[in-house]
């Protein structure tokens, strides 16, 4: 139940137990191997551009709304941008945390 942390013997070498040299040997074995890219270099700066642009757009879209909706409402803007529209972005997660 309780594995006893290694202690120091002589010749400043450490007793492990079976146990520990088990997850050595599969800590060991996990380093060497290497994970393939799945994108190349290019790909992946090619989508982190596309993507950038994309969120550009959507953020301005949001901008948008939010002072259309603020003028019609007669809220302030930074009331809708600073309190509402965090709420509403998280509403999913605070769902998921309530169920």
């Amino acid at each position: 139940m309780y594995d006893e942390p290694s202690k120091p013997l002589l010749g400043g070498e450490t007793s492990t137990t079976s146990q520990e040299e088990g997850r050595t040997n599969g800590a060991k074995e996990e380093e060497e191997e290497e994970e393939e890219d799945v994108l190349g270099f290019h790909y992946a700066l090619f989508w982190l551009g596309a993507i950038t642009a994309l969120i550009a757009v959507l953020s301005e879209a949001i901008s948008d709304s939010i002072q259309d909706a603020a003028n019609d409402a007669g809220i302030s803007g930074v009331f809708i941008a600073a309190i509402l529209l965090p709420i509403v972005g998280n509403a999913a997660e605070h769902a998921g945390k309530c169920l």
